[in-house]
């Protein structure tokens, strides 16, 4: 299969919320100062498994619900006044079929065929109906999975998508001690103020987005490795 001519096909797609409701308290959700300027566009992410650690879609639907709890803005909705409305809504979560083999995708190179496996665009025009976090599960002929997930920048940034995705992880291979609880006290450091709607206006994503891709061979990211603790690459090998 050649560029664009990858058969991915949406086979379902449902609303996942957390697996018990967030305390009346806590509904209120405030972006700090960074996060009102931060422009409306979502943070992707794109997660292979080989067919011998890909779990089953009804046990990461379950492992997501329970970790919802603990991120449980990112199952509300954003509101005009730059507040989240932490109601529980919840987040989407779409199951695809991709016909064809997870080791021949990991060959290409054309960021087209890999936009096929990521739930939404970079950019999405801000509605108070528009989901914060959006996650498709690609299966593949071979039983390998590719989890593409998006999240709205305006929440979270490239490490808070990575402290989520750990936790989810943990929760879904059980591992009670590895599950990590978020802090939410950025109002604290950068509290919120009011902003212009023409301020505002300027903060948007450039109408021509550059894509590019890096290859990192597994020998290169062991030297790193190497070299971060310490010890001369050169001395193992890998020169």
């Amino acid at each position: 299969m050649e560029g664009n001519m990858w058969n991915v096909e949406i086979i379902s797609t449902d609303t996942i919320k957390p697996s018990s409701p967030t305390p009346h308290h806590l509904r209120g959700f405030k972006l700090s100062l960074l996060d009102q300027l931060s422009p409306p566009t979502f943070v992707l992410l794109i997660l292979y498994y080989s067919p011998n650690t890909a779990s089953n879609v009804h046990h990461l639907k379950k492992s997501l619900s329970e970790t919802l709890v603990r991120f449980y803005p990112l199952a509300g909705r954003i509101k005009e006044d730059d507040t989240i409305d932490c109601n529980d809504e919840g987040v989407e979560f779409s199951v695809a079929r991709v016909h064809g083999q997870l080791s021949d995708l990991l060959k290409q190179s054309e960021v087209e065929v890999l936009n096929q496996l990521i739930p939404c665009d970079t950019y999405r025009t801000r509605s108070s109906k528009d989901v914060l976090l959006t996650i498709q599960s690609n299966i593949f002929d071979c039983g390998g999975m590719a989890i593409g997930v998006g999240i709205l920048h305006k929440i979270a940034d490239a490490a808070t998508l990575g402290t989520f995705l750990n936790s989810w992880s943990a929760t879904t291979c059980g591992s009670s001690e590895a599950i990590i609880g978020p802090s939410f006290d950025s109002v604290s450091f950068f509290p919120p103020k009011k902003v212009s709607r023409a301020v505002l206006s300027l903060v948007k994503p450039e109408e021509k987005i550059v894509t590019k891709r890096f290859l990192f061979l597994k020998s290169s990211i062991a030297a790193l490795k190497i070299q971060a603790n310490g010890t001369d690459p050169s001395s193992m090998g890998f020169a």
